[in-house]
């Protein structure tokens, strides 16, 4: 779409909810609203609407229009360089830090968010091949008021951290769900790395089916098996600087089978960002 302020054009992008999805788009509109949530890696918010198209009304959110599309189809249609590689996962890592902190100033209090649903297809390329974290239709604010007798197993099953699949008395818990997207998150940082070393994979894809159920994923992710992605080490740590410092503990510490043993993200991005200096002129 195109939005006009004055004389000036900018291309803008339309994501339209129907009638049935109002609950995400209505999520999506306080989660952007959330004072102190700008940030260079969370999507650009510009506005809601709601559009009578005559049979029905839409539900429109515009935001930042980013032309290459999602990290997921970007990484099947491009090879990467592990500069380009150390800049997405920085930025991926850094909106995620800034989601998660709760932020305190003279003029308002930013609570922390769990985005609750983070995947690659979830994450923008921006134009200077930078991410930006989007779709926030099942986030939680820390201020929210948890469901504590709900099912939070909201999200892509692929993507399910294992205390969200296994269920139990913490599933309602805000930590937990922050927990569960750092789980999520070194799923989205090994796609990455492994598309430096060959074509692009989902994760689990040598395992589980293209859409795989509940029980596929607790059986092959939870106790006892407990399979994570592969990390040949004569692959990974040959491959580069980004996979080297992916490999060498980092991922282990985002998918740790105990949820309280996770980095947190702002230690993700400390070490993220000695990658930006490692891989400079890799190309």
């Amino acid at each position: 779409g195109t939005w006009r302020t004055g004389e000036v054009s900018d291309t803008v992008a339309v994501k339209i909810f129907h009638s049935r999805a109002e609950a995400s788009w209505s999520r999506e509109g306080e989660i952007y609203a959330t004072p102190g949530l700008a940030h260079p890696s969370i999507l650009g918010f510009i506005a809601i609407d709601n559009v009578d198209a005559g049979w029905e009304t839409q539900l429109w959110l515009i935001t930042d229009y980013h032309a290459n599309g999602s990290l997921q189809t970007y990484l099947m249609e491009h090879s990467i360089s592990c500069r380009v590689a150390a800049g997405m996962c920085h930025s991926i890592v850094t909106g995620l830090a800034h989601l998660h902190t709760e932020l305190i100033s003279a003029g308002f209090v930013k609570p922390g968010i769990a985005h609750c649903d983070v995947k690659s297809n979830n994450i923008l390329v921006k134009a200077d091949l930078t991410c930006c974290l989007a779709d926030f239709g099942l986030a939680v604010r820390e201020t929210d008021e948890l469901r504590r007798d709900g099912d939070r197993r909201v999200g892509t099953v692929r993507y399910l951290s294992p205390q969200l699949l296994d269920g139990g008395p913490a599933l309602g818990s805000f930590a937990n769900l922050q927990q569960a997207d750092l789980y999520a998150l070194g799923l989205v940082l090994w796609e990455v790395g492994q598309r430096c070393l060959g074509p692009y994979s989902l994760p689990y894809a040598e395992w589980a089916p293209a859409n795989p159920s509940l029980d596929d994923m607790r059986q092959l992710v939870c106790r006892p098996r407990c399979a994570r992605p592969a990390l040949p080490a004569d692959a990974w740590l040959a491959g580069g600087p980004v996979c080297r410092v992916l490999a060498d503990g980092l991922l282990e510490a985002l998918w740790h089978p105990e949820p309280g043993q996770r980095l947190g993200a702002l230690g993700v991005k400390q070490r993220t960002a000695e990658l930006l200096g490692a891989a400079a002129g890799q190309d």
